[in-house]
């Protein structure tokens, strides 16, 4: 019987090109979800999207776009969530994001 535990879900909405100090944002808090011990952590790139500044993000045959949108989802508890966020609320502090509660199940092997 599959076993569901409460969790929570983060939801980071923003564009490839943005950086923090000179530096990809994506790296960034790739590399800090990782050293935070986050359960899951996922990237996934959009073929289309806009954000606050309505610039339409497309990725055509005949688009040059290397800005496209991504979210960024992290998942584990709402503490570990929580003060993921806080300890990165500067790099955070311009980009959408969303936190739902949600059930979890996880595989223990492979």
């Amino acid at each position: 019987m599959t076993e569901w535990v409460k969790s929570t879900e983060l939801t980071i909405r923003l564009d490839e090109q943005d950086r923090y100090n000179r530096q990809s944002m994506l790296e960034l808090l790739t590399v800090r979800a990782r050293k935070a011990g986050l359960a899951g952590f996922t990237v996934l790139r959009g073929v289309e999207g806009y954000g606050n500044t309505k610039t339409l993000h497309s990725e055509h045959i005949l688009s040059l776009s290397d800005n496209m949108p991504l979210l960024l989802i992290v998942i584990d508890e709402a503490e570990k969530v929580d003060a993921f966020v806080e300890s990165n609320q500067e790099v955070l502090a311009e980009l959408l994001l969303t936190k739902h509660e949600i059930l979890a199940s996880t595989r223990t092997s492979r």
